[in-house]
């Protein structure tokens, strides 16, 4: 039988090619797989956001204190780093999440 989405051989299996095309309409949904969005994924966000946030306490902080807070600025380039690392990653598996 062909049910347009998959070749069964009977009853049963039409059921479980029909509960499979769920899951990957689902995962497709859930992974934002088959459209492009313009809007940068919001862990991301949160990695640059946290990033740019400890860099500039980091900052503020050396400023103020004279003594460069090496706690503050690793810990900002670190959120970068994983941010940038994340945005190359969605980008070449082609993922909106």
């Amino acid at each position: 039988m062909d049910t347009g989405r998959g070749l069964c051989c009977s009853d049963a299996c039409v059921k479980e090619v029909e509960e499979q095309n769920q899951i990957i309409d689902k995962s497709k949904r859930l992974y934002g797989i088959g459209k492009k969005s313009s809007v940068m994924p919001t862990g991301l966000i949160m990695h640059f956001f946290f990033g740019a946030l400890f860099i500039g306490f980091g900052l503020f902080q050396s400023n103020q204190t004279g003594a460069v807070q090496w706690f503050l600025l690793l810990m900002g380039i670190g959120f970068l780093i994983v941010g940038v690392m994340g945005w190359y990653r969605n980008r070449n598996l082609n993922l909106n999440c």
